[in-house]
């Protein structure tokens, strides 16, 4: 088994919310060692909930060496009441390949030289008043505006950092 962690930061946003950011590293071997690591990791995002019972929510990336159908990936997912949202289907920005290239398949950052799988992720678990900025509420909510992988020409430099492509996302405070 390779062990593997994650890191945590509670970020205050301007009033008196905060937002829990966590950035992960799924071990690589598929299967039950995912598996086991994605149990171990959603009972340590349930566990900053119930520390911060005021936070706006939990933003949960990283490389989770898996793809989205793995049992690992559903496990995070499904672990939620009202649900942890995949930002890249949710505001992902297909940039296309190069030239038209067959290589850049939407939201795909592995590997970088071609990228044909999705590994990486960002996932945003809204505060559990399922607030997400399209309600109308008042109070300061966060929004996803845009999730982008990799980068052509002026990220180009980007590309060689790791083995993936990098996933960026924009939010947004609406208050």
């Amino acid at each position: 088994k390779t062990l593997r962690n994650a890191i945590a930061c509670l970020i205050s946003l301007p009033g008196k919310e905060t937002v829990w950011i966590v950035n992960t590293h799924l071990g690589c071997h598929w299967g039950g060692e995912q598996y086991q690591q994605s149990l171990e990791l959603v009972s340590f995002l349930q566990s900053l909930e119930e520390t911060a019972a005021s936070t706006e929510g939990i933003m949960l990336c990283g490389d989770f060496n898996s793809l989205s159908l793995f049992r690992s990936v559903q496990t995070i997912q499904s672990s939620f009441e009202g649900g942890i949202v995949d930002t890249w289907c949710e505001k992902g920005i297909d940039m296309g390949g190069k030239n038209g290239s067959i290589c850049r398949v939407k939201g795909c950052t592995f590997p970088v030289s071609c990228p044909l799988m999705r590994l990486d992720y960002i996932f945003w678990r809204k505060n559990k008043n399922g607030r997400d900025g399209d309600d109308g509420e008042d109070g300061l909510v966060l929004k996803c505006v845009f999730v982008l992988a990799g980068g052509e020409e002026k990220g180009e430099q980007l590309k060689y950092a790791s083995d993936h492509l990098p996933l960026c996302a924009i939010f947004t405070i609406m208050s």
